[in-house]
Order: structure tokens, then sequence, then C-alpha cells
């Protein structure tokens, strides 16, 4: 037996709620739509642009980062800055 086949076990059961599967098919489309833009072409494709597994991590938070900031400046997200009356 799988060391963690008890915590298996309890997720798939979770998974065979109908309630959560509504919202896994609510959410997955938009999860796997944003992870294919970020691997356009534009951005890279699938291909690391430097060498070493921690560059590659780094590089692929960078992207995400970037996108992200993209996506909030699409949808109008502003930050305000409100200074204290002393």
């Amino acid at each position: 037996m799988h060391a963690k086949h008890e915590t298996l076990g309890r997720h798939r059961k979770h998974q065979r709620d109908p309630d959560w599967k509504a919202l896994y098919r609510k959410v997955r489309p938009r999860v796997e739509r944003k992870l294919a833009h970020m691997m356009r072409r534009k951005h890279g494709g699938r291909r690391a642009r430097v060498r070493g597994c921690e560059r590659v991590r780094h590089d692929f938070s960078l992207l995400a980062a970037s996108i992200n900031l993209a996506r909030l400046a699409t949808l109008g997200v502003r930050i305000t800055r409100h200074s204290s009356a002393d």
C-alpha cells in the first residue's frame, strides 16, 4: 500500500461530491486556458530560455507574474494609496 493511501481515498471520496464536481467544472477550463496562454510561442512556448532548474523556475515565475499584471491592467484594477491623517 502507498504511504498516503488513506489520504488518497479520502480525496477520491470528496471528488465524488456533486458540489465539488460542479465547482471543478467551472474553474478547470479557465485554469487550463491560462496555462495554454503561458505556453504560447510569444512567451517562449515549451522551451526554456535559460539553463538550470532554478533559473527555469524563476523565469516561469516571472512569466506568470507578468501575465497576471497584464490581466489586472485589462480588468482595470488600480492601486490607490490612502494616507493616514495624524
